[in-house]
């Protein structure tokens, strides 16, 4: 490799590790700094910031075309379990090698993106591995491995998402990237549950949630200032678009109509804008939680219902969804709800696997208990792609057909 080369796999590298990080708002001086090089050099070797972007998303999305013809090609090399639980943990480890690509495809380019950004954030980059994941997923139906009621596309579709959110995840632990992804799998394949959860209507836990979803009120306060309500919204929404990172308050107050100079009279900075948008959101999650638990329920039957919880508090709001997504990731204030929510729920959902594991309620333990309680609560949060695609209703019956009872036949 020439010295030019070299260099320009270095900056690469750099630009990978500082963009995951920091998201594209990282300025060019931040990267040279990350580089040991002076701004200027780096034009030596790319035209822009966005041209670096540009590549480093080139390259997840060829690194994922490698992974499709891999797994296709040894097809049937192993057994139909072993052959989904490869192509799923190759996906994952792609997107973790790639994690500042998997990040800035999450969002929309900023405002001010070149075309050649904008087109490139356009392509989905994991249509050959989706592809290669059903045909994978079709195969060990046809071989009778699969539960004969798992729509093999909407399966693909679903693990696959559920692989790639492993990259942008901030509740797992460094150690968990390699083993969080097969242990996923093990779960969607055999379940959680002990006995197949098969109830006839609806349980204590879905009323418990139900009860919690119907004290969600979206009405603004007859109080609330019209001009701050405008600007909360459009924050929100500029948020969820282009992240948290790549907005600013002038994107806010452009979106709302207002100059910049209100934006901060009446809401504060930008770190109080996120607070603004998010805090009713993530008390009704919480909340929710608390009242699930409380019902005291067994364990598969307070998954279940901390399932529906989730799928019904993305599909109420969406938009703060996204938001926390983002901010699991990297918190830009850590003191907000969505972030200190987190150890609470965590406490729980562990005493919750532990009291199911020691009543026989669930199978055994795969893992050690904080590990399959991230694990847990990563599938927990189903992914907005299969909601999008299904509804919540069948959205639902997938998580409780995979999570719960297991995609594959039980012996």
């Amino acid at each position: 490799m020439s010295e030019g080369s070299a260099r320009r796999e270095e900056i690469l590298q750099a630009a990978a590790r500082l963009f995951a990080d920091e998201g594209i708002t990282a300025s060019i001086h931040q990267l040279a700094d990350a580089c040991g090089i002076l701004p200027g050099s780096l034009y030596h070797h790319f035209d822009s910031k966005e041209a670096i972007v540009v590549e480093l998303v080139a390259r997840y999305r060829a690194d994922l075309d490698s992974v499709a013809d891999e797994a296709l090609a040894g097809a049937g090399a192993a057994s139909p379990e072993e052959r989904i639980v490869g192509l799923a943990t190759a996906i994952a480890a792609c997107a973790i090698r790639h994690r500042a690509a998997v990040v800035l495809t999450y969002f929309e380019p900023p405002t001010r993106s070149g075309e050649e950004l904008s087109m490139s954030a356009g392509i989905d980059p994991g249509v050959s591995t989706r592809r290669a994941l059903t045909k994978v997923l079709q195969g060990t139906s046809a071989d009778g491995f699969l539960q004969p009621e798992i729509d093999s596309v909407a399966f693909a579709s679903y693990l696959w998402q559920e692989m790639v959110q492993i990259a942008m995840r901030r509740y797992q632990t460094a150690s968990s990237d390699q083993r969080m992804p097969e242990l996923k799998c093990r779960i969607l394949l055999h379940g959680l549950a002990a006995q197949r959860f098969e109830p006839a209507g609806t349980t204590k836990a879905l009323e418990a949630a139900d009860e919690a979803m119907a004290t969600w009120d979206t009405a603004v306060a007859p109080d609330e200032d019209p001009k701050r309500t405008a600007i909360v919204a459009a924050a929100r929404a500029e948020f969820a678009r282009r992240g948290y990172e790549a907005t600013t308050v002038r994107d806010v107050a452009s979106a709302a109509g207002v100059s910049a100079r209100s934006t901060y009279r009446m809401v504060g900075s930008k770190e109080e804008l996120l607070v603004a948008t998010m805090s009713g959101y993530a008390t009704y999650v919480l909340e929710g939680w608390k009242r699930v638990i409380a019902a005291e329920r067994p364990a598969v039957e307070t998954i279940d219902a901390l399932s529906w919880l989730y799928l019904n508090a993305l599909d109420r709001f969406s938009e703060e969804h996204k938001i926390q997504f983002q901010t699991l990731t990297r918190s830009p204030n850590p003191s907000t709800q969505s972030n200190w929510a987190f150890p609470t729920q965590l406490r729980m959902l562990k005493d919750c696997l532990d009291e199911g594991t020691r009543s026989g309620d669930l199978g055994d333990r795969p893992a050690g208990l904080d590990l399959w309680a991230r694990t847990v609560f990563a599938l927990l949060h189903t992914p907005e792609t299969t909601l999008k695609e299904l509804g919540p209703s069948d959205a639902f019956a997938l998580t409780r057909a995979t999570v719960l009872n297991g995609a594959a036949r039980r012996g």
